[in-house]
């Protein structure tokens, strides 16, 4: 998989990576100042809000787009369609992209300045 990176506008901050077919996202509390929240079939990044600007998103293979700090996320999402969607609130779709099988590490990296993340990636493998 090449490297995908894409700049959006992210209504009420919330960017939502799951499995194609599964609608089940977790509870996320507005009241926490947390960067992520998770369920074995979804992850759900806090970004930037769409009225401050866009958030930069990158998706790809883990060993090629990797960071050189911490990710706030790591672990297994449950992909049985074998394809992962990156859409918002509103259900549109921002990124589709197939995922070698129906369990899949996923690792998540913010830029780290604050909850609401400037920039997001999204490692596979």
């Amino acid at each position: 998989m090449k490297p995908v990176s894409l700049n959006v506008a992210v209504p009420n901050c919330l960017l939502f990576v799951r499995d194609s077919t599964v609608a089940d996202i977790p509870d996320v509390d507005y009241g926490e100042a947390k960067p992520i929240w998770s369920i074995p079939t979804c992850v759900v990044v806090n970004c930037m809000v769409d009225s401050e600007g866009e958030t930069n998103i990158t998706v790809g293979e883990a060993n090629q787009v990797s960071q050189n700090r911490k990710p706030v996320f790591d672990g297994v999402l449950e992909t049985p369609s074998r394809k992962l969607v990156l859409d918002l609130v509103s259900d549109e779709k921002v990124l589709e992209v197939n995922v070698p099988s129906a369990k899949n590490r996923v690792r998540v990296w913010t830029d780290g300045r604050h909850e609401c993340a400037e920039q997001v990636v999204i490692g596979i493998g």
